[in-house]
Order: C-alpha cells, then structure tokens, then sequence
C-alpha cells in the first residue's frame, strides 16, 4: 500500500530549480537511500516531505493519518535546555528501550542534551522519533560524526527493526548497502527509484547513463544528417527556384527541430575536479617518533602513548578508532608542532584538511581566498575554480554561503595548488558526495603521495589506507592489517570501545558490558507485556552468560 505519492512536484529556490515535474511512490516498509550531489536538494527535500505544504498538496498525497519522524542532520533547539533523563521521564518506557538499544549508558542520561556530539545527537533524534510511532522517518547524515563501532550499531538496529518505513540520506556506502533495499537518486530535478541498494543501483544507472549517452550519439548524427540534407535542398530550392525543394528543407529542419526536443541530456554527476600533485619529497620518513605521550591539552588526561613510529615516502596511513581517543587531536599537533618538535622531516611541506572547515574566512569570496592562498594571476584563479566545479558567476559568494561540500573542494583545490608533498586528512569525506569521495580515492592513490588521515568510512578506508594506527591497551601501534570489526564487536586486535578508558584492564570492560546488558534487561522487563520482546530478552540472557565465562577465563589468565 502506498504510504505517499509525488506527482508532478515541481520546487524551486530562487532561481534554482530542485525538483522538475519528479515522480515518486514510497510504499510501505519501503527502505529507501536518497542520494545525488551535493547541492541538489536532498535535505530540501526531506523538509518538503516533513512539513507537507499546503501549496503542493496535490502534488504531494499522504496515506490518511500517516506519522512521520524526522531525524535532522543538526539537532533542534527544542531538545535543548532538558537532561536525557528528564526527557525519558517525560517520554513512554519504549525511549528508554529505545536509548539503551542505541547505545546509551545509564550514567549518560544525565547529560544535556545539547552537549550531546553529532554521533550522539543522531541516535537521541532516533530514539524520540521511534518511542513516537511513526509510519515513515526520515534520517538526514545520521552517520555523520560517528565512529565505525556506533555505525554498525545503528545498521544491526535499522536491519532488525523493520516495522517502520524509512527514508535515508547519507553519503557512507557501505551503510546504505547494509540497510536499504531501495535508492531514489536526485539528480537534474528528476527523482529515479531503484529497487536495489546503493551498490548495485550505481551501477544500474551507470549501464543506464552508457545506454543514454550511445541513444543521444546516434541521435546526434541523425539531427547532423537531417540538417545537412534540408541545407541541401534549401540551396538547390534558392538555386533552381524550385518551391518544392524549399518546402521539404523546412519540413526537414522541422523534423530535425523536433527530434533536437526529444534528445535526452546524458545524466552525468558532477566530478570533484580537482588533482593532487605532490612536490618532490626527498626524504625517506617524513615521520619520526621515538617516544611521546598524548593527552588533552590543559588537562592530566592521558590518552595514549608512543614508544616508536615512523611513517614511510609513499604510505597511506589510516589513524582508526573510536571518537574521543584523540585522533584528530594527534594529526593537529603534527601539523601544528611537528616540525618544531623534530618528528616531522624540515623536507616536509603539509596540507592539512580540518574535518570541521573551519579556517576560511567567512567574509570573503573564494575567488580573493584562493588568491590570498596562491600566487595564482586573477585569471588562472578563475579557471582554476572553473575546473574545480565553481561556474565563474558563483565565485564571488562569500564562503560563508557555501555548502559542505563545496567548502570540501575548495579546501583540496587549494592543497592541490599549494603542491604540499605529505597529506594529513582529518575526515576529508564527511562532506563529499559519492562522486566526489571516488575522486578523492583516485587522487590518493597516486605512488608517491604520502597521506595520514582519519576516516569513519569504510569503504574509503580499505580502498585508500595501506597501514593503519590504532590504540592497543594505552599504546600505538602500526599495521598492515585492517583492524575492522567482526559481525560480533571488536576483532582479535583488541582496540579499545568508545566507552572504555585508556589503561581499562580487559576485566572492567566485561564488567562495563555485563553492566549494560543487565541495565538493558532490567528495562525491558520493566515494559507492558505487549512491548517485551522474548526474542530480544533470549539474546541477550545469552550475551550475558557468555560474557560472565569471558570474565572468568580473563579472571584465570590476570591469576596466572
């Protein structure tokens, strides 16, 4: 049955036309990914959905009483002001569920909710929408901000409960893959549902874009041939006065005409357009660290420690983990200190990309940015920004103007332009658009481009890294091995979950885990018969045993 109907929608902003005449039919249990690039309406969109104007509502038709929840990619002022604890108190048993479900701890329900990080503030929006009974939500980025272990968290959610309709934008392949089995791709004001995950419909519409682009070659050369044929005539018409060979050139150019309206534009998604080439660099390590400690700056708080590191000409080193093990905070300080500490090689020239993009000057346009950041002419600034992406009559917006996205390339054109020899990313794909991060991994994968960088995407991370760091028991260590997650939680290589602290024995995480799963239970017991789920409360009974018999091996080996 359907649950909501685009006909015909037509909505633009200004000038700028975002849906053109779109169709669209969600059914229900439909579990859609929205994609396209980046500035073609998606979030738009989602607020059209949401707010149900009147002014399209013949275009846009609601099954009766249909609930939608709306999981934003910036949480709402409403939230503010309250602890989590007070809004569950305010709020049904099932946000309860719902929070510990997500990953919630009892002893973080006392924070407020606006000191809640993206990744947090996502999974609070889900609760509170999902204790509301909605027919269909809508989710903006919710993965944005997030590390690898929450991301699989929310798929594992998504994936087991499947009652509810949902609508998701985001940018994370592997996520789309794992939880939608539909993608509606935005593009050209026109709305092109697939009935497979993000993968495979990609490569769907990229056989149907090569079919297109063949159809309109041939079509080209029909109209060429048409058009030469009726100038023919026309000339022989004029020539011999002949009105017969007259009449037919028009009606030849007519047809041409026609067939010239029906000629379809090959839907082509707009490329980062932008190359990295790196300066020559000499040096064999342009990282050395033989011993060094890692704490939040003004603070005791010791994060991790490093006996010996060394980064390699060549390498791409991927920095893995969960939020709040420091990073981003270790890149900065290599940017910001590295040299004069004497761990990064004087040879070295750095490019560094912020994930917040917070160094432009808001006030200014790109066009004097790029030029205050070069030594480029006005002119070649103004080609270059034309290559980037940038048409020349949107290079005088101010930044402050630009999307995410847009601040994204413009941040990689200027490292590009600056020619440094050794790359540190610091969440270069959280604003890039599917084109634009598979540009980004060909730019990467140049031989002697040396790159350390952070990255919650997993797809980009085996794609580009060749070694990783990660934290091990309050030490960094270096491999060539990807140290991904297993279907269960951590692998064998042991790195530390968001929530366990630096130099936290084995012990007290099983604790911690047994702790939360009996939190988890002693809720769920607490619902209405109907809202207990037996299934549910089986699987985690059995967690729980088998984490008791982790405790004691792990209680057998500490004795030994």
């Amino acid at each position: 049955m359907s649950q909501l109907q685009i006909k015909n929608l037509t909505h633009a902003i200004g000038n700028k036309v975002l849906l053109d005449k779109a169709f669209l039919n969600i059914e229900e249990g439909s579990r859609i990914g929205l994609v396209g690039p980046n500035g073609t309406g998606k979030t738009t969109f989602l607020n059209l959905l949401f707010e149900r104007p009147h002014l399209y509502k013949s275009e846009m038709v609601y099954k009766k009483h249909l609930v939608i929840g709306y999981t934003q990619q910036f949480l709402s002022p409403k939230y503010f002001g309250k602890t989590i604890e007070q809004w569950a108190d305010e709020k049904n048993h099932e946000f309860l569920q719902y929070l510990f479900e997500l990953g919630f701890e009892q002893d973080s329900l006392v924070k407020k909710v606006e000191e809640l990080s993206g990744g947090w503030a996502s999974r609070f929006q889900l609760a509170h929408v999902l204790s509301e009974h909605p027919d269909l939500i809508l989710m903006d980025e919710p993965t944005n901000n997030m590390d690898i272990e929450s991301i699989i968290l929310l798929e594992e959610f998504l994936i087991k409960n499947r009652k509810t309709s949902f609508i998701v934008v985001s940018h994370d392949r592997k996520f789309l893959d794992a939880v939608t089995s539909q993608t509606c791709f935005l593009r050209h004001g026109q709305l092109e549902l697939i009935h497979h995950p993000f993968s495979r419909a990609q490569e769907i519409l990229f056989h149907r874009d090569e079919d297109l682009r063949i159809q309109n070659e041939k079509l080209n050369k029909k109209i060429e041939k048409l058009e030469s044929s009726a100038t023919q005539l026309a000339q022989w018409g004029r020539q011999f006065d002949n009105e017969k060979f007259s009449t037919r050139a028009k009606s030849m150019l007519k047809r041409a005409d026609n067939m010239r309206e029906s000629f379809q534009i090959e839907k082509d998604l707009s490329p980062l357009k932008v190359s990295m080439e790196s300066s020559s660099l000499r040096a064999p390590f342009p990282i050395r660290i033989l011993s060094a400690k890692i704490s939040i700056p003004g603070s005791d708080s010791f994060l991790y420690s490093i006996e010996s590191l060394q980064i390699k000409k060549g390498e791409k080193v991927a920095f893995w983990g969960p939020n709040g093990i420091g990073k981003s905070l270790f890149l900065k300080d290599i940017v910001e200190n590295g040299i004069d500490k004497g761990t990064v090689n004087p040879q070295v020239k750095v490019g560094y990309f912020s994930q917040w993009l917070d160094h432009f000057p808001l006030h200014v346009s790109m066009r004097e940015y790029l030029l205050e950041q070069t030594d480029l002419s006005e002119l070649d600034a103004t080609r270059h920004l034309v290559q980037c992406g940038f048409p020349y009559e949107k290079q005088t917006q101010k930044i402050e103007q630009l999307s995410g996205g847009e601040r994204a390339r413009l941040c990689l054109l200027v490292l590009k332009l600056q020619k440094p020899n050794f790359l540190v990313l610091d969440e270069p794909t959280n604003h890039l658009d599917f084109q634009g991060i598979e540009d980004l991994v060909e730019i990467l994968a140049e031989e002697q481009l040396t790159v350390l960088f952070v990255s919650h995407d997993r797809d980009f991370l085996e794609k580009v890294a060749s070694h990783y760091l990660f934290v091990d028991e309050g030490l960094l260590k270096k491999s060539t091995a990807w140290p991904g997650l297993s279907s269960h939680g951590m692998n064998a290589l042991a790195i530390p979950d968001s929530n366990m602290k630096q130099g936290e024995s084995s012990e007290d995480r099983l604790i911690k885990e047994i702790e939360k799963l009996e939190q988890r239970l002693k809720v769920e017991r607490g619902l209405p018969r109907k809202k207990q789920s037996a299934q549910r409360q089986e699987r985690w009974t059995k967690e729980l045993d088998d984490l008791y018999t982790s405790l004691e091996s792990a209680s057998c080996d500490h004795a030994l």
